[in-house]
């Protein structure tokens, strides 16, 4: 575990995109940090989103914009072999929120929680894998670790 978050690490640093990079490193920034009643989950959720949306588009569909977003971000997740109940998360808590509490101001907002950060981290993670994969294998196999 420890070895594959240095991998991603290594990725990030070598990555040409800055917007995947700056999202995803202030999303850790933000998560888990409160200072006196001020709460930064929905800054770390949206940091989190902005670079699993661009990994999404940019790298899995290689798009550069989505017309039907959540039918694409669905079909992407299916394509990388995600299973049914990573999916229906995204489907039933991760996307209304990105879609109806946290970019949209017209309605009243709701509170995001550390667990729903935790959940678009996690999504994030999941799509640098299946794109930085290939990279740390190449690395492991010439550098003769396993």
């Amino acid at each position: 575990m420890m070895m594959r978050a240095a991998q991603l690490m290594f990725a990030l640093a070598r990555e040409g995109s800055p917007h995947v990079r700056t999202e995803y490193l202030k999303g850790i920034y933000h998560f888990g940090f409160s200072y006196f009643d001020l709460s930064f989950a929905k800054d770390a959720f949206a940091n989190f989103y902005r670079s699993f949306e661009y990994f999404v588009t940019q790298r899995i569909l290689k798009l550069r914009k989505l017309s039907n977003e959540k039918k694409q971000i669905v079909a992407a997740m299916k394509q990388i072999g995600l299973n049914d109940s990573i999916i229906e998360m995204f489907s039933s808590e991760i996307y209304p929120l990105r879609g109806g509490q946290v970019m949209h101001a017209q309605n009243d907002q709701t509170e995001i929680e550390w667990e729903h950060v935790a959940k678009t981290k996690l999504l994030a993670d999941v799509m640098m894998h299946e794109l930085y994969k290939p990279i740390w294998e190449k690395h492991s196999n010439n550098d003769g670790m396993n």
